[in-house]
């Protein structure tokens, strides 16, 4: 059998026009985004893989960088120029090795491997910055994305490192059927061990599937009776509260937080449309009455311990403790790159339950 051609040009989204509030998905001059087709770099560098783009994970902190204004001074987090293309956490596939293959050279062809790429069907990267992963026996590659991806290592150390919640506690967490959120809420109650774990979501059909995920009650924000609601679902009141979403939500649970809660401040998904105008906090009195500590958690803090978050995980799995299916939401776009502005931008309609995985390719 003949070796695969390889290819000399890539597909890729590249950002036309930063926002400031909506995003424009016209094929138009006026589109937030376009497709191009670019030249691969030819001979590829000795220190250079060419990968091919699996399965993209979607993040909502992609938004900040096509915002028209940065509102951090965080590299990080700043807008990209326009022109630039979609960077994106992915699961890729190596179809080239650059330079000579040495014996025991730790990446090859046909390896999967997780890697920072981007929106696009191929793309290069340095050797040194891709993880070689290997396939899981019964389970999608995409969980490297998923149960075992970025999102779900900010779980396991925001409940770890941050919160640290006792067996006796009560735990509340918004965002529950999203990517952390339900990570959290599994691992907070059958790793953890924590009485009671309360979970909140925008809709009865995400709350009863937290229930079956091992979620002792459930509220939906979007009831009329909200607050009510959370009181009944929290009679000892809160102790830890895992945030993910800001706002008016925040607001409520701060008002139901004991002596000495801790608060971990996760996400705002609730503003990430329109960070220019701010959040208000009514009950911000709460923070100070109960001397409640609320801390900021990026998981790029903990990159040393990544491993130590990752084998926890991976225990869980395997134990049963934490449930795979139906804990990502996966598209697949079939290879059809300008479909993936509007699966990523699902995530700020609540389309998704889980993580968002989209996939390009087989």
């Amino acid at each position: 059998m003949s070796p695969p051609s390889i290819p000399t040009t890539s597909r890729v989204v590249v950002l036309q026009n930063h926002i400031d509030k909506a995003i424009d998905f016209s094929d138009s001059p006026s589109g937030t985004f376009t497709v191009k087709e670019v030249p691969i770099v030819s001979p590829l560098p000795d220190d250079s893989l060419l990968v091919q783009t699996l399965y993209i994970s979607n993040d909502p902190a992609q938004r900040l960088w096509i915002l028209k204004d940065s509102i951090f001074d965080r590299n990080d987090l700043v807008a990209r120029p326009v022109s630039t293309p979609m960077a994106a956490f992915t699961l890729s596939r190596v179809v080239k090795v650059g330079g000579e293959v040495k014996e025991g050279e730790s990446v090859k062809v046909g390896d999967l491997v997780d890697a920072h790429t981007q929106w696009a069907d191929y793309t290069v990267v340095k050797k040194d910055k891709v993880k070689v992963v290997k396939e899981l026996p019964g389970l999608s590659p995409s969980i490297y994305l998923g149960v075992l991806g970025f999102s779900n290592l900010t779980a396991y150390f925001g409940l770890e490192s941050v919160l640290k919640p006792k067996k006796t506690d009560t735990l509340v967490v918004s965002g529950a059927a999203g990517a952390v959120g339900n990570v959290v809420v599994q691992y907070a109650k059958k790793v953890l061990g924590v009485k009671r774990v309360v979970g909140i979501a925008g809709s009865e059909k995400k709350c009863e599937w937290l229930k079956s995920i091992g979620a002792d009650a459930t509220v939906n924000y979007k009831s009329a009776t909200f607050t009510e609601d959370l009181a009944k679902a929290t009679p000892d009141k809160v102790d830890g509260f895992f945030d993910n979403v800001g706002g008016a939500i925040l607001d409520e649970v701060i008002m139901r937080m004991n002596v000495h809660g801790n608060i971990c401040a996760c996400g705002a998904i609730s503003t990430y449309t329109d960070l220019g105008k701010g959040m208000l906090l009514k009950n911000y009195m709460g923070l100070i009455v109960n001397r409640v500590t609320i801390t900021g958690i990026t998981v790029s803090d903990y990159m040393v311990q990544f491993e130590e978050g990752q084998r926890a995980l991976a225990d869980a799995v395997i134990s049963g403790k934490l449930v795979v299916d139906g804990a990502e939401t996966l598209v697949d776009v079939q290879g059809k790159l300008e479909e993936l502005p509007r699966i990523w931008a699902g995530l700020f309609e609540s389309a998704n339950t889980g993580k968002s995985i989209t996939k390009l390719a087989a």
